[in-house]
């Protein structure tokens, strides 16, 4: 009959014995990262976690939700962010997310000037692809950034789009100035036409799909109690981006072709 194996943990490893005062582990220097020291093994009562950040909540560790840790010790991101969210009042809120509408239409019109400054053949991608990307990006930054790193300073989903809506106009209206006033100073009126109605529709409608995009991670986070996905919001981000460098490729190559559309 042959003799039947027994598995045994990690903690029966020999190099490990030495960690146990009888049942309990102990721990062996001030900085040790021992197995002992894992918070799994801290069992009920123990304070795991005194650093109030939502973003390393380990009370979301699957390892920890068969310990029977209270909140308190290992609290999750659903316990943090409901904690600070009733800590925060609504004038925070509303001055976080004006804040965000204010900055990310000039940050976004920084992006598009450095990724139009190539002269060689990277200017085409530039055009179509990078600056797209970088615009639509930097529009809805802001607000992105209060999604996941202050998810509790946002006051509600419609601010989030009205947000990216405000961030797609200032930038538009900064960037026709800096078209008609310094790169054209003397345009025509086609020109100023088409600036002032096309141009910002598009980059309104843009800005407005992409903030959907970030709207949706909040609201899932606020209802789920989970960190906020950024993946959630990805198909609205690509969808403006898309769009935007659709745009930018159909003026290019109606210029290019010599296209009396483009004839100003």
């Amino acid at each position: 009959m042959s003799k039947r194996k027994h598995l045994h943990g990690i903690e029966d490893e020999p190099a490990l014995r030495s960690l146990r005062r009888g049942s309990e582990w102990v721990r062996t220097s001030e900085d040790s990262d021992e197995l002992g020291e894992e918070p799994v093994r801290a069992g009920p009562g123990a304070v795991l976690h005194t650093e109030d950040d939502h973003t390393q909540a380990i009370g979301d560790e699957p390892a920890l939700r068969s310990a029977h840790l209270d909140a308190d010790s290992a609290p999750g991101f659903a316990q943090i962010y409901s904690r600070k969210r009733a800590a925060t009042t609504a004038r925070q809120r509303w001055g976080a997310i004006a804040i965000a509408a204010v900055l990310s239409g000039p940050f976004a019109v920084a992006g598009a000037f450095m990724s139009s400054i190539d002269t060689s053949w990277y200017l085409l991608l530039a055009i179509c692809v990078f600056g797209p990307l970088i615009e639509e990006m930097l529009k809805v930054g802001s607000v992105l950034y209060l999604v996941e790193q202050r998810p509790w300073l946002i006051p509600s989903r419609v601010s989030i789009v009205m947000t990216a809506l405000i961030s797609g106009l200032v930038f538009s209206v900064l960037e026709n100035f800096w078209y008609l006033y310094v790169l054209f100073p003397e345009p025509t009126q086609d020109m100023v036409a088409w600036r002032w109605s096309v141009c910002v529709v598009l980059h309104t409608g843009c800005s407005t799909i992409a903030g959907l995009g970030v709207a949706r991670i909040w609201i899932t986070s606020h209802r789920t109690g989970t960190l906020p996905r950024i993946a959630l919001g990805s198909p609205y981000l690509i969808t403006a981006i898309v769009l935007h460098g659709l745009y930018n490729f159909s003026v290019t190559v109606l210029e290019l072709s010599g296209s009396p559309l483009m004839d100003w």
